[in-house]
């Protein structure tokens, strides 16, 4: 799942006075930004961005009325194919390429037990299971994984609970030696204090085995506003556990990406 803000807001980064206004620094960030510009690599990549804009609008429209867990599950199931974002669009590449991207970020090691917060119909946690012996997706909405385990119904190693991040009792005394939290935490009820992302961040470190891995992705803007600073605070939690050491963090076009590692 990704937070888009509508194409006008990426046209003025052509001009340079909007950049300067921005921040002092302007070179670099002026190249960060063309950077960015150059994820949109055709038109269905615009027009991906703009449909994750109306479908982040129809998800507060459905949870201002609906208990979190069913305006989910509506937006599945109101959804073209069941994908209210687009991830598995084969006109846009935007998806695919991240995804890639981001298991390219991993350790290169043989995972024995995987787990996938936030998957919605497993896009990313079809990559983590060539991976991994074994791999557990949770997701909210019950018919996003209802979804998933259809559609990946040939993977023997991929297994589906419904779970919130911030309940995540499900998953019982398990352990895992690889966690993956990608777009996901940035969609829960505002506002997000930072005692829930500490509790968050502690339960997630808990699942994890000495020396497991943890991948933790959100959307991130070169430049100043609300979700960002969001995103910000949300991987300073991550930061903030004692028993999480970072290896390392990457910026790219419209995401953040912090690898961890638990203490061994």
């Amino acid at each position: 799942m990704i937070i888009i803000y509508p194409i006008c807001e990426f046209i003025p980064i052509y001009h340079k006075e909007h950049i300067t206004i921005l921040n002092r620094n302007y070179s670099a960030n002026y190249r960060r930004l063309q950077y960015g510009m150059l994820a949109f690599r055709s038109i269905w990549d615009v027009l991906l961005f703009l449909r994750a804009s109306s479908t982040d609008q129809n998800l507060n429209a459905f949870r201002s009325r609906l208990p979190v867990e069913q305006a989910f599950d509506l937006l599945y199931e109101t959804a073209t194919e069941n994908d209210p974002w687009s991830v598995q669009t084969t006109r846009s590449r935007y998806q695919e390429r991240k995804y890639a991207d981001l298991l390219k970020m991993l350790p290169k090691r043989k995972y024995q037990n995987a787990l996938d917060i936030g998957c919605g119909t497993g896009f990313l946690t079809e990559g983590i299971a060539q991976m991994a012996e074994k791999v557990l997706g949770i997701d909210i909405s019950v018919s996003a994984i209802t979804h998933a385990a259809a559609r990946l119904a040939h993977h023997s190693n991929l297994e589906w609970s419904q779970g919130n991040v911030t309940d995540l009792d499900v998953i019982g005394d398990r352990t895992f030696d690889l966690a993956v939290i990608a777009d996901t935490i940035y969609y829960l009820d505002r506002p997000i204090s930072d005692t829930t992302l500490d509790m968050i961040s502690d339960k997630v470190a808990s699942l994890l085995e000495r020396g497991g891995i943890l991948l933790l992705a959100n959307h991130y803007f070169f430049f100043p506003n609300a979700d960002t600073r969001l995103t910000n605070r949300i991987h300073n939690a991550f930061k903030r556990c004692n028993s999480l050491e970072l290896k390392r963090e990457y910026r790219r076009a419209f995401y953040k990406v912090s690898i961890f590692e638990k203490a061994p």
